[in-house]
């Protein structure tokens, strides 16, 4: 992550795809083309109305140009190997890394989380990627918590947790764990060409 000043605020911007968020994944997949602001508003992590108010020159000169490897870079999520360990970062500083967690066994976790794993893999979505987030809070609220699984927090979690992770270690694992019930995240998607998805 870059450090980015704008507005006399901070921001840290991802300098490649290794570096971009779930939440600004699932946030660029709902992505207008055509609406610059949201796109840098997304990136830097900013408000919407900071970015609409910034000087032209600060996000012409000095913050698109960081951002090249976006529209350049040809990153295929379902090529990434499955990592050992999910990353954990600090809520307030989001480059700073609080943990890492150990991928879990699903096999070998409670039936109430295989409950819930197969309750997920019910809904009706057709694109399996929106399920990633709630998936990895299923196996990963125990393990990160250091208690017992809570339905009831879950929802939190993903936001507070899951969804500042990165999306070259959740797709991988999200889909490992897919696989693993004979559930693929794998499937043609237009979603998944992530050069094509780029802004033109």
């Amino acid at each position: 992550m870059k450090t980015v000043e704008l507005e006399k605020q901070i921001f840290y911007l991802p300098e490649s795809w290794d570096e971009v968020t779930v939440k600004q994944f699932m946030d660029l997949r709902n992505l207008d083309s055509s609406d610059i602001i949201h796109f840098y508003s997304i990136m830097l992590q900013a408000p919407y109305n900071l970015i609409f108010g910034a000087r032209p020159e600060q996000l012409e000169q000095h913050i698109m140009p960081l951002l090249k490897w976006y529209f350049d870079e040809d990153y295929d999520l379902t090529k990434l190997p499955v990592p050992k360990h999910l990353t954990i970062y600090d809520r307030e500083e989001i480059d700073k890394v609080t943990c890492e967690i150990k991928v879990p066994n699903i096999k070998m976790e409670s039936f109430g989380q295989k409950l819930h794993f197969d309750e997920i893999m019910k809904k009706n979505d057709e694109d399996p990627i929106l399920k990633m987030p709630e998936v990895m809070g299923v196996y990963f609220y125990s393990k990160v918590n250091e208690s017992t699984y809570n339905d009831e927090k879950l929802e939190n979690f993903i936001q507070d947790v899951i969804m500042r992770c990165r999306i070259a270690e959740i797709f991988p694992i999200a889909n490992f764990f897919f696989r693993s019930i004979k559930k693929s995240l794998l499937k043609k998607s237009p979603f998944l060409n992530l050069a094509t998805r780029a802004m033109n």
